[in-house]
């Protein structure tokens, strides 16, 4: 009896000790020193905004001056990302000037001072990018630009919110470049649009459907412009000197033609290449042409006059014509520049110059006469 007490002791120690150091007699891991299993993780659609260092162009910024940021964003999954939106805070008095989708279908929308781009959804392994087009600010109180960009989505777990930060040296320019382009005013009508037709809000395109380099849709008017149309508006100045387009392409008076807020497009196959398309001279089809005027009375020591049509261009409107594309985009003065309330204001043969002479900057903005010749031909509601 003690013998087998003996060895009962002896096999209660040997258990007791290998259960100390973590092994159970039947070869089982005791828990308490067993390696505990990670935290399982949550799937995600671990979407990301790539290529943040290199999307600012130019880098430096210059204040004042053209500023676009190429946007690039993946979905690396395990699952899909629905609601995927960028958002964009812009700083100060940084201006929106354009948007190129780049085939992407992402829409484009601007609240105060957010530029969001509606994506969508981004499947498993979604790459896609976009551009915006900016002007940089002037008003920042320090030698570089630090922004916050956002990325957005919902999957089947969560909503995720993830900043990215950009960063760049910022300068002024110098005292002799122009000043700061006036945003761009947009003349879409709230009420009265058509249901059909060319001036009828087209839907966004589809992404398999799509080539970005031959048409472009701008989301801001729902309108597309394509091939010849879309060559002359990015080299005319785009939005700046053109507005956003109103119209799809259409016939009138037998004339491929297209409208914009601050012009009308018209296709001429009979020219040369080079003049296939010309900017209807809605100027001169709105009656606004005046005499000529005596060449010797310059309204000051800047003024122009021109013999071709007997006016004078002066002031703020002399570098304004000059600057933005002068007589192959604007024309002839057609009549002397004029006050109307706060407003000076001269017509030329395709365009409409107008400054605030009340501001401290006056900035030269151009007329909606695209919008105002849609609407007087009955096209669109006033």
């Amino acid at each position: 009896m003690h013998k087998n007490n003996s060895s009962f002791l002896i096999k209660f120690g040997t258990i007791a000790l290998l259960c100390l150091l973590g092994i159970c007699v039947f070869g089982v891991p005791f828990s308490l020193a067993a390696p505990r299993n990670p935290k399982p993780v949550t799937p995600s659609a671990n979407a990301s905004i790539d290529g943040v260092n290199t999307m600012l162009a130019p880098n430096p910024v210059v204040a004042g001056k053209p500023l676009s940021y190429t946007v690039k964003v993946s979905v690396q999954g395990p699952l899909d990302a629905y609601n995927l939106e960028v958002v964009l805070l812009m700083l100060g008095d940084q201006q929106l000037t354009g948007f190129d989708p780049s085939g992407s279908g992402w829409t484009i929308s601007r609240k105060d001072n957010q530029v969001h781009l509606a994506i969508g959804v981004g499947k498993v392994g979604y790459k896609g990018q976009a551009t915006i087009f900016t002007v940089a600010p002037t008003n920042v109180d320090r030698p570089f630009l630090q922004q916050s960009i956002f990325l957005n989505w919902a999957d089947e777990n969560n909503y995720y919110n993830k900043e990215f930060q950009i960063a760049a040296t910022l300068s002024n320019p110098s005292a002799a470049t122009n000043p700061l382009p006036v945003a761009p005013v947009i003349s879409i009508p709230t009420n009265g649009l058509p249901a059909s037709g060319p001036f009828a809000p087209q839907s966004a395109p589809q992404t398999s459907n799509y080539n970005s380099s031959d048409v472009w849709y701008f989301p801001i008017t729902q309108h597309y412009v394509g091939f010849g149309f879309l060559s002359y508006w990015r080299q005319h100045g785009s939005v700046l000197n053109l507005g956003y387009p109103i119209s799809e392409e259409f016939q009138e008076n037998g004339m491929t033609v297209q409208y914009f807020e601050r012009g009308v497009l018209e296709y001429h196959p009979e020219n040369p290449i080079e003049y296939n398309v010309l900017l209807r001279a809605l100027g001169r089809e709105s009656g606004e042409a005046e005499p000529a005027v005596d060449s010797a009375n310059a309204p000051d020591t800047q003024a122009q006059y021109y013999t071709e049509t007997g006016h004078w261009v002066s002031g703020a409107f002399v570098k304004a014509w000059i600057n933005g594309g002068g007589l192959m985009q604007f024309g002839y003065p057609i009549a002397e520049a004029y006050q109307d309330g706060s407003k000076l204001i001269q017509w030329f043969e395709r365009a409409r110059f107008e400054v605030d002479t009340t501001k401290p900057n006056q900035l030269v903005m151009l007329g909606l006469v695209g919008r105002e010749s849609s609407v007087s031909k009955g096209y669109l509601a006033d």
